[in-house]
């Protein structure tokens, strides 16, 4: 690909990027204004007996692409990997034509700092960099991640320009501060390391989910959130100033 024809195509991927932004920031202000509620954040297994409606990964998708032009597309992005089962799969992917310009993570039961370091460090960024709890080991080396890989991880990662999550508190969990680790949850019987010390939080000090957020917007990603309690929603940008803006909880 010659250098204009690379330049069109980064400058093409950047305005399907502010347009996904703008859809779902669209959403974040219609959902926390009217304080929308689910009962499950994913399909759930075994079935019950709810309304569509109640499920908010597939109405988040379906409101996305009302909002979305016809080349932009969201869905679960399967078959897509940043190259390593511990970086996904994600919760909703948005395409430009062949192209994933899009990764969100969402988040309604288990709305807390352990799980947006997860979503956001891990996931998303492809920071490795987190430390076992009890072994002090990095985790690129407890799951025997080689420097390239964690490299070519990051890289298909920050080829994606935006990364974010989309959390909804059920209850009061923006402001109380919590250890900055997060979880890597594995199948019954694993007996290595789960629990892992921030790398985004290296004097392991406590967090707000709040700033939790700040930090990872610091980094690059995208943060929504509002509550279903009445504290304050938060829309955090990268690159904006302030990080993040708020609206008044109810």
């Amino acid at each position: 690909m010659s250098a204009s024809a690379l330049s069109q195509h980064s400058a093409s991927t950047q305005e399907a990027a502010q347009v996904v932004f703008q859809a779902v920031h669209s959403i974040w202000e219609e959902w926390s204004e009217e304080c929308r509620w689910f009962r499950y954040e994913v399909p759930p297994r075994p079935p019950t007996q709810c309304e569509p409606t109640q499920i908010m990964q597939p109405v988040f998708e379906a409101e996305l692409n009302l909002r979305l032009p016809p080349s932009c597309r969201a869905r679960k992005p399967a078959g897509w990997s940043a190259g390593h089962s511990a970086f996904s799969p994600y919760d909703i992917g948005v395409r430009y034509g062949d192209l994933l310009v899009a990764l969100l993570e969402l988040s309604l039961g288990d709305t807390n700092v352990a799980h947006a370091l997860h979503n956001g460090e891990l996931k998303l960024l492809g920071n490795c960099n987190g430390t076992g709890d009890t072994t002090g080991k990095a985790f690129s080396e407890e799951r025997r991640l080689t420097p390239h890989e964690v490299a070519a991880a990051q890289e298909r990662l920050h080829n994606i320009p935006l990364r974010g999550l989309f959390f909804v508190g059920p209850g009061p969990v923006l402001k109380e501060p919590r250890d900055t680790v997060w979880f890597e949850t594995k199948k019954r019987g694993f007996s290595g390391e789960t629990k892992f010390r921030s790398a985004l939080f290296p004097t392991g000090e406590k967090a707000t989910l709040e700033q939790a957020f700040e930090r990872l917007a610091e980094s690059g990603l995208y943060c929504w959130f509002y509550s279903l309690c009445g504290e304050d929603s938060l829309e955090c940008v990268p690159g904006r100033t302030p990080l993040c803006q708020r609206r008044p909880g109810t």
